[in-house]
């Protein structure tokens, strides 16, 4: 559940007057390694293989949340809510974000290559829809017999997938691995 389902993150972003992710921006009251630790937590859900780019146009101040996030249908940002920098000033912002779909964890470190433009800085893409997965067993009853035991699953997903869906495709991935031996 936790590694091996499907996602969409934000694997970098470009942003005016910035040139690496050290640097401070005038009129912002974060930095960007503030601005790319509140990009990782940005949820989203794409309903395309392809990489897809979206944006944000704002001018202070104020704050750009998740919300603000426009450019393609075929994105959605499933926490509108979620703080990404403030504005102080009188000061517009542009920044592009670019979203892909994948599996699993992907470090920033891993993508360095990957775009043409210099200016755009990586983020660690956290592509799992799955926020947490606990269980417990407890002893059930059927008719006269107690041994038989109830396992209940409690998954919490961020919305882009029903928690019934990802344990029958969790159970999917399980059952093609065992195939292999059967």
């Amino acid at each position: 559940l936790l590694s091996s389902i499907e996602g969409a993150a934000i694997v970098g972003f470009k942003m005016n007057g910035v040139t690496n992710e050290f640097a401070t921006v005038a009129g912002v009251a974060e930095d960007v390694v503030n601005i790319v630790l509140n990009l990782k937590t940005v949820e989203v859900n794409s309903h395309t293989w392809e990489q897809r780019r979206v944006y944000v146009k704002k001018k202070g101040p104020g704050v750009v949340t998740a919300g603000d996030i426009t450019g393609d249908t075929t994105v959605e940002v499933l926490n509108p809510d979620q703080h990404i920098l403030t504005i102080t000033g009188d000061t517009e912002v542009y920044m592009e974000f670019y979203i892909e779909r994948g599996i699993g964890y992907l470090p920033s470190e891993e993508m360095e290559g990957k775009f043409d433009d210099v200016e755009i800085i990586p983020v660690d893409a956290i592509f799992t829809p799955i926020k947490k997965v606990s269980y417990t067993v407890t002893n059930a009853r059927v008719g006269q017999s107690t041994d038989f035991d109830k396992l209940t699953l409690d998954v919490e997903t961020d919305g882009s997938v029903r928690p019934d869906d990802a344990v029958a495709f969790a159970a999917k991935i399980i059952k093609d691995y065992i195939t292999m031996f059967i």
